[in-house]
């Protein structure tokens, strides 16, 4: 019997399968990825690793917080964090193909970012852990808490100020953690070169500014650490095959935080940095707005063993995936009309991607000589019970005569003549492509919603991103623009509502006290 469809509610979040951190094995013929639900009776996101190939996809674990799927050398062995309920921390596990999985490492304060050693040995990881060798109380046992560095608190984690998130690796034989790098600032990034005698980290260096960050050598071997580059913001890094250059995304501050993320090429001897996709005008990250993702531990760079670098590139409401070469020949790899490549993962000449658009959430996608396979359909049965309303495109044009792309989702059912103008987070984000749970809720009761990108947000050049000391100036202009072009077409001034999250709820405050 088939199920009546209804307009999406608040309580659908619940049902929806959240599918991220796609994870390509060795040979690039299947994929291990993460499949998160909500549990509403535990108030609490469950996760577990999954496989997929073109004959279809099925579960490879059965934890509760399983996390950052990352595959062996040789394909033979897949790492991930698993949480434990009862327990402090995270732990690293291994498992076969089907096997039972079994625990490398426990970690106190948790581990993220796994990543092999060329030759199996190690699994790299990122850890919190205090300092000094002495663990410290836990903070309800505490009377006072005494505070010396900033930041004092991170969100999802509590207090942070006394733990520094450092560079650590396990042997795969023994068990034994090594501790790398740690403290008195944070590994943000890191990558291990080929030879595995080096690794590339970025840190933060001056906590006043944690938004900026050195490029850091490490020998393995000696223990030297060597500076290549600092004051950039550092989002990834990946050593080409042969180990001889350092792909990062990384930003300068020539336009303080509208400045674009671009590919640099460091050279690992003198630190010498090129940019190799500076002619794009775009950002080389992807910004869509989308509230359905699930936890990820997927690279926004990766270079290929064939040369090539790939890397996302947010345009117009879209997130494209791109390549290029230390050349500098920059090609688009995977581009649509309207969706998002959210994370990706290459290897044995294929790609392994999530991706959306703003009628389906993410689901995992191999793009293999040039043809794109679907390999997941977790969220087939969601949408088949769903009723959408229909988004369409429409620029405006600003009285400067710069245009303001903006997405109208128009009400599923029957209309309630309202309509709601909704200002994304950021501001160097972007509406557009992504799907949104929330927009169809909105849609769903009879709204109409109106998304705009105002000036400040991502997606176009640096110069329209840059609004800095015009914040609730020219951005504010913008918006109003955008409504008065949405009334003169036809909705109703009197049932216009404004909303938004982050900058969007500054924006809200602003418009409403204005």
């Amino acid at each position: 019997m088939q199920r009546a469809k209804s307009t999406v509610k608040p309580e659908d979040i619940a049902s929806l399968p959240l599918v991220s951190s796609p994870a390509a094995s060795p040979a690039g013929g299947k994929a291990a990825y993460v499949l998160t639900r909500l549990d509403l009776e535990k108030n609490k996101y469950e996760s577990s690793i999954w496989l997929a190939d073109k004959e279809g996809a099925r579960p490879l674990t059965g934890g509760t917080k399983d996390t950052c799927p990352s595959w062996s050398p040789d394909g033979k062995i897949l790492a991930f964090t698993r949480s434990i309920e009862e327990e402090k921390g995270a732990g690293i596990y291994l498992t076969t193909a089907g096997g039972e999985p079994w625990k490398l490492a426990w970690l106190k304060h948790g581990a993220s970012d796994l990543s092999w050693s060329r030759d199996g040995r190690h699994v790299y990881f990122l850890s919190r852990a205090p300092l000094s060798k002495d663990e410290w109380k836990d903070y309800n046992d505490r009377d006072m808490l005494e505070v010396t560095r900033l930041p004092v608190w991170f969100n999802g984690e509590g207090f942070v100020f006394d733990r520094f998130t450092g560079l650590y690796r396990v042997s795969v034989s023994s068990g034994s953690v090594e501790e790398l790098v740690h403290g008195p600032f944070d590994v943000t990034a890191y990558a291990v070169d080929p030879s595995g005698r080096r690794v590339a980290y970025a840190s933060t260096y001056d906590e006043m500014q944690p938004h900026r960050q050195r490029l850091i050598l490490l020998d393995l071997d000696s223990g030297e650490d060597r500076v290549l580059l600092e004051s950039f913001a550092i989002a990834s890094i990946a050593w080409s095959p042969r180990g001889d250059m350092i792909a990062i995304i990384a930003r300068g501050f020539e336009r303080g935080f509208a400045t674009h993320y671009k590919v640099y090429l460091v050279n690992p001897v003198d630190g010498e940095a090129r940019c190799v996709t500076c002619s794009l005008g775009r950002n080389a990250l992807g910004t869509a707005s989308s509230d359905i993702r699930g936890p990820s531990c997927s690279p926004s760079l990766e270079w290929s063993g064939d040369g090539w670098i790939y890397f996302q590139v947010s345009d117009a409401g879209r997130v494209h995936l791109y390549k290029a070469d230390p050349g500098g020949v920059v090609e688009p790899v995977l581009k649509s009309e309207c969706g998002v490549v959210d994370e990706f993962s290459v290897s044995g000449g294929r790609v392994i991607y999530t991706f959306m658009d703003p009628y389906t959430p993410k689901e995992l996608y191999m793009l293999t000589d040039g043809r794109q396979v679907r390999l997941t359909r977790h969220t087939e049965e969601w949408m088949s019970r769903r009723i959408m309303g229909r988004i369409r495109h429409r620029a405006i044009r600003m009285s400067d005569g710069v245009d303001v792309d903006t997405w109208i989702l128009e009400p599923a059912e029957k209309p309630n003549g309202a309509w709601i103008l909704y200002i994304h987070g950021g501001p160097k984000i972007m509406h557009g492509c992504g799907f949104m749970h929330e927009f169809h809720v909105l849609s769903g009761a009879g709204y109409t919603v109106v998304l705009p990108n105002p000036r400040g947000s991502d997606g176009y050049s640096e110069e329209f991103a840059d609004i800095r000391g015009a914040y609730g100036d020219r951005d504010y202009q913008d918006l109003m623009e955008v409504y008065e072009a949405m009334v003169t077409e036809g909705l109703d001034s009197e049932r216009a509502g404004v909303t938004g999250g982050s900058y969007g709820g500054f924006m809200t405050n602003w418009i409403v006290g204005h």
